[in-house]
């Protein structure tokens, strides 16, 4: 009887393992979807721009000591708008003192490991740095680029971005897709 459920307890363990990986996965495809939204409408509601900044490296300084995972975005607001300009992606000095990370998200922190996330651009890119900038209207603009400081450079996005979300050990994945309405969705 004991070899049985021993048996029956090692065959189930891949399997138990794979489905909290991919689980692990789906969590973190929900919270990009959660700070995608979050950008948006922070957008709307305040009347200035939102930036979700990807950096495929990851935000925080968590080294490697977690397997797999890379990755990481933020959320970043201007301090105070006080012109008209200021109310626009390109304008916005992004970057520097007169912005401030609202909050982040980063996939090496240990709740994700195995999790990894690539992001790909309007044209099907995959950049290291990208920022996504929700204008007051809702609408998405988007620059890709290293340090994603200063003003200018934002195009409006006219294809649809998306986010793959994968699992390293049995490379499983979910898409994030984020259309020009800003408006992120999540593969079924």
């Amino acid at each position: 009887m004991l070899a049985v459920i021993s048996i029956l307890a090692m065959s189930a363990s891949p399997t138990f393992v794979n489905l909290m990986r991919d689980r692990r996965v789906n969590r973190a495809a929900m919270q990009l979807i959660d700070y995608l939204r979050t950008g948006r409408s922070m957008a709307i509601g305040r009347g200035q721009p939102i930036v979700v900044q990807w950096n495929a490296s990851g935000v925080g300084n968590y080294g490697t000591a977690n397997p797999g995972g890379t990755g990481g975005i933020q959320l970043v607001e201007p301090i105070i708008t006080t012109n008209a300009a200021a109310t626009n992606c390109g304008q916005t000095a992004w970057g520097t003192a007169a912005t401030q990370i609202v909050n982040s998200f980063d996939i090496q922190d240990g709740k994700y490991n195995y999790t990894s996330i690539t992001f790909f651009d309007d044209q099907g890119n995959a950049p290291n740095f990208s920022q996504m900038c929700f204008a007051p209207t809702g609408r998405l603009y988007l620059r890709n680029g290293a340090g994603g400081v200063g003003v200018g450079g934002f195009h409006p996005v006219l294809g649809v971005p998306a986010f793959s979300v994968i699992n390293v050990a049995t490379g499983r994945s979910r898409r994030v897709f984020l259309p020009p309405n800003g408006v992120a969705r999540i593969q079924l």
